[in-house]
């Protein structure tokens, strides 16, 4: 019975993305309630040609994206994402009430004529650009499209992380891990990367593993405000060095191979240890330039915007890096990632040794800043999207 109600409710997770709109529509107002007020339609330079990054804003790097490439060419630039309740607030040009997305008809229909208008828009992981107005994406790029609009696709992570593939690239993959339902991840994956190869037009991914899935792809790297992460303050003096791990999601960081023993580590005074939870975003800044060492990631074999913010403030990062992403690093700027790569289980020794040299630690704090500033100070991005795609040579 137990099996019977697993394999139903992977039906019904795959199978709502097969409803009609209007029908995803109507249950989404009956679980969310009334739309409320429709959002103005932003205000755009109209003496520049106009990007769009939307829908998502993960971690703030639509947002950061745009930026960085209306300072670096002649465009202007537009993000917008769905509010996400109890999410960790990064800055975006407009956010949609999730109400308001996914049932007001009126906004749908006034973002469609928004981005109509545009003259380049880049999808964010395959979400819809305008709720439940059309059946899925591939139906919106190709109205945008028809309106003669030149649309690109982003892919951030689980959005075309293969589970069957990714069990391959590191031992510890979240997907390896026992009573693993990769049912739904496998499909969605599978589906949008077929989706986009049958859509063509440039597709671009926002860290190095994604490219075994996209091969095609160009990194556009995560990126920052330096400004905001660096501090000239000194580091606070301490007996035992300040660790932090702050996982947004702790069973896919690794959280729970690594904190045992980080707990040891603590018990024995050779570290002294921070979780970091439900801490806002203005807050995060604050919370790296006061630590030495943040741990990133265990299972996914890459890094992202967590590992980029705290170099940018000083800290040594260690989390698990997979030889492929370490290559694409290297082959894609010329410098080699100042990341500690470490397999979670061996956290301890690894943070005993990084700690003993003094000399060593130092270094890796400024090869860490260095890199942040060539490549993920969003000029690195910029010239991404510009050269294949916005602007191409």
């Amino acid at each position: 019975m137990n099996k019977l109600g697993g394999i139903g409710r992977r039906l019904i997770q795959v199978g709502v993305d097969f409803l009609p709109a209007w029908l995803r529509r109507f249950l989404r107002r009956i679980q969310l309630g009334k739309a409320g007020q429709v959002p103005a339609l932003p205000t755009t330079d109209p003496q520049k040609q106009l990007l769009v990054i939307g829908p998502v804003n993960y971690a703030g790097q639509g947002y950061v994206w745009g930026n960085a490439v209306a300072a670096a060419s002649d465009l202007a630039a537009h993000s917008y994402a769905v509010e996400v309740p109890g999410g960790f607030s990064f800055a975006v040009d407009s956010e949609i009430p999730v109400a308001v997305y996914e049932t007001s008809r009126a906004w749908q229909k006034q973002q469609l004529r928004f981005l109509s208008g545009a003259d380049f828009v880049l999808l964010e992981a395959e979400v819809r650009l305008f709720g439940n107005l059309f059946q899925n994406f591939k139906q919106e790029v190709r109205a945008l499209r028809a309106a003669g609009v030149n649309v690109a696709f982003l892919a951030h992570g689980t959005d075309i992380r293969v589970p069957s593939q990714h069990v391959k690239q590191t031992r510890w993959s979240i997907h390896a891990e026992p009573g693993a339902d990769n049912f739904r991840a496998e499909w969605l994956s599978r589906r949008n990367i077929a989706a986009i190869r049958e859509l063509t037009g440039p597709v671009f991914v926002s860290t190095p593993d994604l490219l075994v899935y996209t091969p095609e792809a160009i990194w556009c790297p995560v990126a920052i405000d330096l400004q905001r992460w660096r501090s000239d303050s000194p580091k606070p003096k301490r007996e035992r060095p300040l660790v932090v791990h702050a996982p947004s999601r702790a069973a896919e960081k690794g959280t729970d191979i690594i904190e045992p023993l980080l707990f040891e580590l603590e018990r024995a005074g050779v570290i002294d240890y921070q979780r970091i939870q439900n801490v806002p975003s203005a807050k995060m800044p604050e919370v790296y330039q006061n630590a030495d060492i943040v741990l990133d990631q265990f299972r996914a074999g890459s890094y992202g915007v967590t590992a980029v913010e705290a170099m940018a403030a000083g800290c040594v990062v260690v989390g698990h890096i997979t030889p492929q992403v370490e290559r694409a690093v290297e082959e894609a700027t010329g410098v080699s990632l100042p990341i500690v790569s470490c397999e979670a289980n061996q956290i301890g020794s690894v943070l005993r040794e990084l700690i003993s040299d003094q000399a060593g630690f130092s270094e890796r704090i400024q090869a860490g800043q260095r890199f942040v500033k060539e490549v993920h100070s969003g000029e690195f991005s910029a010239r991404a999207l510009l050269q294949n795609w916005l602007r191409p040579q």
